[in-house]
């Protein structure tokens, strides 16, 4: 999907002028959703020019929920039966990640365990997957997880996502007209596919009353895959879902209270192999966007420009990392990070995200007045200059490109809603361990930027079963397998 729209600039009245229309079909090889694909672009940015005025929009404020299952989108698919977690599974390129916990009042954590990508399967997809299931039962045994039930993401690579817009009819369910919106802007066949969909608001696109409509789908046969592989290692599969919505899912535990709908977030998952962009407003999701730019291009790049190979790039680059290693090795405290030209005004004066380590510069962290001091998790930012990173500066094209592609999301939604500024940027994803990485985006976006300690949201004694995990230094690659734990299991 390669970008070519852009948000124009504001009309008098609130109203934004958009340069582009619809989204254009999107690349064939993402359709197929087989691998990594060239496009990568802004949800809804590549278009037509058709132009169309989108109108200043309420929030969208889910329904009331029970506490602990997810937000109301999350809940339409289907209801947890138990205190008890299923087992996570997030089948990620760097590294698996296994997780279970009690789902009743806090939630705590029952075991965790992580298996690392051997070096050779890095960039081998099928293989990757394959091996990951076969020892998925033994980590399962080793940890001391209950039950079969596992639920498990679906790579981002072989996902589709994609904002459309539908003119609502009296005669057709929104879900047909999603599916044939679909059929209509990309050779794509909606009956192939196993479809969610979220309703974000009404817009006007050429003098026409529409919905924006994000389309999240998965091949029937990419989902019979994976139901297959934990079939054959005889575990029940009982949710399969995508990386972003099991992102946002996370971040549930903590957006509760009636006034935190009025909370705009900005989440962006940086891993390995691509990068999720999504943004909320409180526990609704109004933006998702894939970008088929991760640390294997930079790793990518850097071997281009010097040399040598893929697993000498990802040594070296991983040696800068802050933190522990995906799976947890090491002590390492995640340092603060520091940007000079990157504002705070706009940083949330409530509701401080528990677990988060501030990015921004100059300043703490505005307190979290729901309990009248810092959450757990979170760290004073310190006054630290930026620490050059060669690895980073031999990879500045694609970081650069990674950069464009977030700062155009956050445009659209811009766009979308012209009222509703990001209030911050949450880094998710084992790449976010990378301080350069993350100063680099925060720079760019000018918006108050922390990165996320997942773990640092549930409960723990510290006796729990962990393997190739370390509870002491922040994990913010373990987001997705967290949410995944609060999402239906509807299979």
């Amino acid at each position: 999907m390669e970008s070519s729209g852009r948000a124009g600039g504001a009309e008098p009245g609130g109203r934004v002028l958009i340069t582009g229309g619809p989204p254009t079909p999107p690349d064939a090889r993402l359709i197929g959703l087989i691998g990594r694909t060239q496009g990568h672009s802004s949800p809804g940015t590549n278009a037509r020019s058709t132009g169309g005025i989108v109108r200043p929009m309420l929030p969208i404020n889910p329904p009331p929920q029970p506490t602990g299952t997810g937000s109301a989108l999350r809940m339409s698919f289907g209801l947890m039966k138990s205190s008890l977690s299923p087992i996570a599974v997030d089948f990620g390129t760097a590294a698996m990640k296994v997780l279970q916990v009690t789902t009743e009042g806090r939630p705590a954590l029952l075991a965790a365990a992580c298996l690392e990508t051997p070096d050779h399967l890095i960039d081998k997809d099928a293989a990757r997957l394959a091996f990951q299931a076969e020892q998925l039962p033994e980590l399962i045994r080793q940890a001391g997880f209950k039950g079969r039930r596992v639920a498990c993401t679906v790579s981002a690579a072989r996902t589709f996502v994609q904002h459309v817009q539908v003119q609502k009819s009296d005669d057709a369910s929104m879900r047909d007209l999603v599916m044939e919106q679909l059929r209509q802007v990309s050779s794509i066949d909606p009956e192939q596919l196993i479809l969610r969909h979220v309703e974000v608001g009404e817009v006007i696109r050429s003098g026409n009353r529409c919905v924006e409509v994000i389309c999240i789908a998965i091949p029937r046969d990419v989902v019979g895959a994976y139901m297959g592989l934990l079939r054959k290692h005889k575990l029940d599969a009982v949710g399969i879902h995508s990386e972003h919505l099991a992102d946002v899912s996370t971040f549930d535990l903590i957006t509760r209270r009636q006034n935190d709908s009025e909370l705009t977030s900005l989440y962006v998952d940086l891993g390995y192999g691509t990068t999720k962009v999504m943004v909320t407003h409180g526990r609704a999701l109004t933006l998702a966007k894939t970008i088929h730019l991760g640390g294997r291009n930079l790793d990518s790049l850097a071997v281009r420009q010097h040399g040598g190979t893929l697993l000498d790039a990802r040594s070296k680059r991983c040696g800068e990392l802050v933190g522990a290693p995906a799976g947890g090795g090491g002590s390492a405290k995640l340092t603060s990070l520091h940007t000079t030209d990157v504002s705070a005004e706009h940083a949330p004066r409530s509701g401080l995200l528990r677990g988060l380590r501030g990015l921004m510069p100059g300043r703490e962290p505005p307190p979290d007045r729901r309990c009248g001091a810092m959450p757990p998790g979170a760290t004073a930012v310190a006054e630290a200059p930026s620490r050059p990173s060669e690895t980073l500066h031999e990879s500045t094209e694609g970081l650069e490109a990674l950069t464009d592609e977030i700062t155009l999301a956050v445009r659209y939604h811009q766009a979308l809603f012209p009222d509703r500024r990001i209030g911050r940027t949450v880094f998710i994803g084992g790449e976010a361990r990378s301080v350069e990485t993350c100063r680099a985006i925060a720079r760019s976006l000018r918006v108050a930027s922390h990165v996320a300690d997942p773990l640092a949201m549930i409960a723990k004694t510290g006796k729990e079963p962990c393997v190739n995990v370390d509870l002491s230094s922040p994990q913010p690659g373990w987001a997705t397998v967290l949410g995944l734990c609060f999402c239906p299991t509807d299979l």
